[in-house]
């Protein structure tokens, strides 16, 4: 935080692009950006589209900043969603599924993090259809989709 205070210069919690070409002249010494550069790292930064720079948008940019070699590296993650034996060679197997994994395995060690997640279910969950047709969960339609058009 005291590295927010040091560039809110008008102290009202957000760093306008004054202030943030303020802060971006130290973190690259010798750098003379223009003003459409300064106007490129607030774009860039403004997470949240406001037209200021809040104290998270500032943390989330130092995550990638090498103050060592005054460079932004951009970190990458791998999202694998619900890859699971079910939908490769079990019960609910899809043609051709069996080079995903593969495929994740060649991919994995180019990302910086790599995030598994699968989606579970109990065992009489409504999103089984045999849960529906034993009389487990109730299927009704709550609101109309309309009409389909021939």
């Amino acid at each position: 935080a005291s590295i927010f205070q040091q560039y809110d210069a008008n102290g009202n919690g957000q760093l306008e692009t004054s202030e943030l070409a303020a802060f971006l002249l130290d973190a690259f010494p010798g750098k003379n950006l223009s003003n459409s550069q300064v106007d490129d790292f607030m774009k860039e930064f403004d997470a949240d589209k406001s037209g200021t720079i809040g104290l998270n948008e500032l943390h989330a940019f130092l995550r990638f900043y090498d103050s060592s070699s005054q460079t932004i590296r951009r970190k990458t993650a791998l999202l694998v969603i619900d890859v699971q034996n079910d939908f490769i060679s079990g019960t609910l197997a899809v043609q051709t599924s069996e080079g995903i994994v593969p495929t994740i395995n060649q991919m994995r060690d180019q990302f910086d993090c790599v995030v598994i997640s699968y989606d579970w279910h109990p065992h009489e969950h409504c999103s089984f259809v045999e849960s529906a047709n034993a009389g487990k969960v109730a299927m009704k339609e709550t609101e109309s989709v309309g009409k389909l058009k021939a």
